[in-house]
């Protein structure tokens, strides 16, 4: 229980810094809401980011969502964030995106960089 609330704890923070903030077209990163999300968008993918709980509350990782502004509730995309750079990015039965959502996923990455490291 003591790594869900800490996982929750990040979460928290990452929105507050992050929420709204990445925005291009037709999609947006979304910070999940809690450690149940993150197991929700696991199994409606189809996809392991469910397992990555314990690297999240360790520092290792974060965990994002590609949504598209049509479909802000729908899972669309997961990405995996880590040592300054994304690290994976999965759809549906853990499928790598295409071109697209490439140049998003681009733009993500220097975004998130110049959000987290400044």
């Amino acid at each position: 229980h003591r790594e869900r609330r800490r996982v929750n704890r990040i979460l928290k923070e990452e929105r507050i810094l992050l929420e709204d903030k990445i925005k291009k077209g037709d999609y947006f990163l979304k910070v999940p809401d809690d450690w149940k999300e993150i197991k929700r968008e696991s199994d409606l993918l189809g996809h392991c980011v469910k397992n990555y709980i314990p690297k999240i509350a360790r520092g290792e990782c974060q965990i994002y969502f590609i949504r598209k502004t049509k479909d802000p509730d729908v899972p669309f995309y997961t990405m995996e964030w880590g040592e300054g750079k994304i690290k994976q990015c999965r759809g549906k039965g853990n499928c790598n995106y295409g071109e697209e959502i490439a140049g998003f996923v681009d733009f993500v990455e220097t975004k998130l960089g110049n959000n987290k490291y400044r």
